[in-house]
């Protein structure tokens, strides 16, 4: 029974090192600003106007975003409609200390549902290492 503990705790101890190592080159110097259109009408597609800040010494690459909409659907909070994620195929290149700007689209259409409303858009950047890079909100008003 010892022995079965000693290597339990010795695979645990193992494992958040892992982990930790894992999580390590995650910490990229990585900003992203994101600015919605002021309105969508809906039935329409849009695209968000991504602005990729590499505060870092390193080339880094993308190849991968995720982007989601929500929107009050149906007027109440129960009624909360969320379009998303999905998925982006990118081939971005950030330079050292450098900036990038690119154009996201979003969801097309526009559902009806959110006509009227004004909606959230998300956007995360995951790296080729499978780092998740995450900006802030943006908001869009959806006319009928």
């Amino acid at each position: 029974m010892k022995k079965i503990l000693s290597l339990s705790l010795l695979f645990l101890v193992v494992s958040f090192g892992v982990v930790a190592a894992a999580s390590a080159g995650c910490n990229l110097p990585i900003n992203v600003d994101l600015t919605c259109p002021t309105s969508v009408a809906v039935g329409a597609g849009f695209s968000v106007s991504a602005v990729v800040h590499n505060e870092g010494g390193s080339i880094v690459n993308l190849n991968r975003g995720m982007v989601g909409l929500i929107g009050n659907a149906a007027g109440t909070l129960g009624g909360a409609g969320i379009y998303g994620p999905f998925n982006r195929s990118l081939s971005w290149s950030v330079p050292a200390y450098g900036s990038i700007t690119k154009s996201v689209s979003v969801l097309n259409p526009v559902p009806s549902a959110l006509g009227g409303k004004i909606a959230a858009v998300m956007f995360s950047l995951i790296t080729s290492k499978g780092c998740t890079i995450s900006s802030e909100m943006c908001i869009v008003q959806v006319t009928p």
